[in-house]
């Protein structure tokens, strides 16, 4: 009687799971669960296999539990000593790559333990292990993860009977392996072909998650249209599948697309909706989330001040990235930046080049420009424009955040600092350019501002009657999108006396 009712409860659930019925096949799993404690409570195999597909359930049900369930299972498997299903149960505490932030280095442990341990015929296992590992590399060691990606992608083409989901789970890995900037070719190379492969065998999950990586991509690569396309499948994707973590992923891309579109309102709306969400799964550095997705609202609208705490706070520790966040905002606050406690001492200039090449290099980088362009630190702003210098034709995408525009507009401000008037006005001019043809109101405003401000002093190249047209232009764009902060430093420069 156990067994047909275990039995009848997985099938139920699978039922429930193809009908996209999340918590209804949850409720069969527990169902399962509950008949062999009170039945069969020393059957540690099946309890283990059960509790792994019930995690599985839990995850896309956006469920609190799913990694503690995933956590009982590993548990269960050490004491069987059950390779495979510790190294299932491993894969499952991961749940899905969607959201980076900082390295998770006790999951990392975990994982190599896994891969050390499953059987080297195993190789569609080994194949996941070893792509998720890269995946959470790609954060601590950019060239491992791109080395791990592209073994697990290599032996996912070279099983002997094909199996394209594990195929599409490869791409999928290396294709984070590869989020340092300087792969984003052949990144949206990949992205592009995953994509058709995972519509072709109809797994729509990792459609949704590799469109979720493709946005980011094309908007890395400034190609705003193709965006706005692959955020409609994204939106249909995610209507259909009813999971909250493509919900969330629809939500805070639509709020970047508006962003760019200088739609400040209803990008508010839409952050404080995709935290709902992210909150009602109980997802973890939810608030985190919204800090940084504040980063790329204040500049324009104001309250640089008011976030500076809360960034501060982030930066505890040496995390670069928050750490150059915090330079950029003090920056924006000028002599109104509050007080605080005394700063970590900031990356040193000869560091630079020992960043980290991952998703958020271009980032931080582009960040650290900003403040160097108004420093007195030559050499810092030399060393940041030989590394951005490659990477003129990227947008400065800060994950699924915000754009913070065309690196054109950044290597302006560095060759301005660096006496090259020339050249800063042709990258100003440049960016400009960029922002106007895609419609981005306030990150053109922000360039003419730059470009206007830059030539009134002589770092770019222009007349002051020509540096006032730009700073005119600067206030017309500024104003379509109610820009309000920009509005007001732009009001300063025109207080500004004109050097002689």
């Amino acid at each position: 009687v156990a067994d047909r009712a275990v039995d009848y409860s997985r099938q139920a659930a699978a039922a429930a799971l193809a009908a996209y019925a999340y918590e209804d096949a949850v409720r069969h799993y527990r169902r399962a669960i509950e008949v062999l404690d009170r039945f069969r409570p020393d059957d540690a195999a099946t309890r283990c296999g059960v509790l792994l597909k019930l995690g599985e359930a839990s995850w896309q049900a956006s469920g609190p539990s799913a990694r503690e369930i995933f956590e009982q299972a590993a548990a269960v498997a050490r004491e069987l000593e059950g390779h495979r299903q510790l190294a299932e149960a491993t894969l499952g505490l991961g749940g899905r790559f969607y959201a980076p932030t900082t390295p998770d280095r006790p999951y990392l442990q975990l994982l190599e333990e896994a891969l050390r341990l499953v059987d080297d015929d195993d190789e569609r296992l080994r194949t996941r292990v070893q792509g998720r590992l890269a995946e959470h590399l790609m954060l601590v060691d950019p060239a491992a993860a791109a080395r791990l990606g592209g073994q697990a992608l290599a032996r996912a083409r070279a099983l002997e009977e094909p199996d394209p989901a594990l195929l599409v789970v490869a791409m999928l890995s290396q294709h984070t392996a590869l989020l340092d900037t300087h792969h984003l070719e052949e990144r949206t190379r990949l992205g592009r072909a995953l994509l058709t492969l995972a519509r072709r065998c109809g797994e729509r999950e990792l459609e949704a998650l590799g469109t979720h990586w493709l946005l980011y991509d094309l908007l890395e690569g400034g190609d705003i249209s193709g965006a706005l396309d692959a955020h409609t499948r994204l939106e249909r994707l995610a209507g259909e599948l009813g999971q909250r973590l493509y919900l969330h992923s629809s939500l805070v891309w639509k709020r970047v697309i508006e962003l760019l579109g200088g739609r400040f309102e209803r990008a508010a709306q839409l952050a404080h909706q995709a935290l709902n969400i992210a909150e009602g799964a109980q997802g973890e550095g939810a608030r985190t989330h919204f800090l940084a997705q504040q980063l790329a609202v204040v500049r324009d609208r104001g309250r640089a001040e008011k976030l500076l705490g809360a960034v501060c706070r982030q930066a505890t520790g040496g995390d670069t990235l928050w750490s150059a966040a915090v330079e950029l905002l003090e920056a924006d606050c000028g002599e109104h930046a509050p007080a605080r406690p005394a700063p970590e001492e900031p990356l040193a200039t000869e560091r630079l080049g020992d960043l980290p090449r991952n998703v958020f290099w271009l980032t931080t980088l582009a960040w650290l420009a900003e403040s160097a362009a108004r420093g007195e630190d030559r050499a810092r702003a030399e060393a940041l424009h030989a590394l951005l210098a490659p990477c003129a034709e990227r947008w400065v995408q800060f994950s699924f955040y915000g754009s913070f525009g065309s690196v054109h507009r950044h290597l302006g401000l560095l060759a301005g600092r660096l006496g090259q008037p020339r050249a800063a006005a042709e990258h100003f001019e440049e960016a400009v350019r960029r922002h106007a043809a895609v419609g981005a109101p306030a990150l053109e405003a922000r360039a003419l501002c730059d470009y206007g401000e830059a030539a009134l002093c002589g770092r770019a190249a222009g007349s002051a009657r020509g540096a006032r047209e730009l700073l005119d232009r600067a206030r017309r764009a500024a104003e379509e999108c109610q820009a309000t902060q920009l509005l007001e430093r732009l009001g300063e420069a025109d207080r500004a006396p004109v050097p002689a």
